[in-house]
């Protein structure tokens, strides 16, 4: 099967699988509506499943390798990394982000649903908004998380560390912070870490 770009037929919100293994994942909106995986600068074939999901044809392609996803600006991810980063950009979607050693990023996005960005020993940076009728977890066993939020959003947060701190500048600073933003209904979010600092911000 030669390389090609995928249009989605698989109605408004496309979904999209990988698991990288080893190496960095890049996924960005793309206005054409379309998907398309690049590895190393080649375009890879994708293939639909029976349950309607998108991944790669040959998985051992992208196993350790830089990738570059462009996807509808409507798409679910769910993205997989042992050794490296995941950047996601612009999608509006259920965000189900996984490194184990390495660093998620996250810009310009709306998390969706019930979404999962958890770097085991990392760093999560995150600068978007959560829909106000979803729910968003943020995880790091051993690292940092950085979360800003637009001013206009509405939510309540829950976001605690063992053995850390978390500034804020919309609550009292401190290990704990339950607080409220903005009118109903409100997206929930959670933040938690077992060791490191986050910084967490109306912008």
């Amino acid at each position: 099967m030669n390389a090609k770009t995928v249009e989605s037929n698989a109605g408004p919100q496309l979904t999209f699988e990988l698991d990288g293994q080893s190496g960095n994942i890049s996924v960005y909106a793309d206005s054409t509506n379309t998907l398309s995986v690049f590895v190393n600068g080649q375009q890879i074939a994708t293939q639909q499943q029976m349950n309607g999901v998108y991944t790669v044809a040959d998985p051992n392609l992208v196993a350790n390798a830089s990738v570059t996803v462009n996807v509808p600006a409507n798409a679910d991810l769910t993205l997989r990394e042992n050794n490296g980063t995941i950047n996601v950009t612009g999608v509006t979607g259920e965000l189900d982000l996984e490194v184990v050693n390495g660093n998620i990023v996250a810009s310009q996005v709306t998390l969706t649903g019930s979404s999962l960005l958890q770097a085991k020993d990392g760093t999560i940076v995150f600068a978007g908004s959560v829909d106000q009728f979803s729910f968003a977890h943020m995880h790091t066993d051993q690292g940092y998380i950085s979360a800003q939020l637009p001013a206009s959003s509405s939510f309540h947060i829950d976001a605690t560390t063992n053995a850390g701190y978390i500034n804020t500048n919309f609550a009292s600073s401190g290990t704990a912070i339950h607080a409220d933003h903005g009118g109903t209904p409100k997206a929930l979010i959670a933040l938690d870490e077992n060791a490191g600092t986050m910084d967490i911000s109306i912008v």
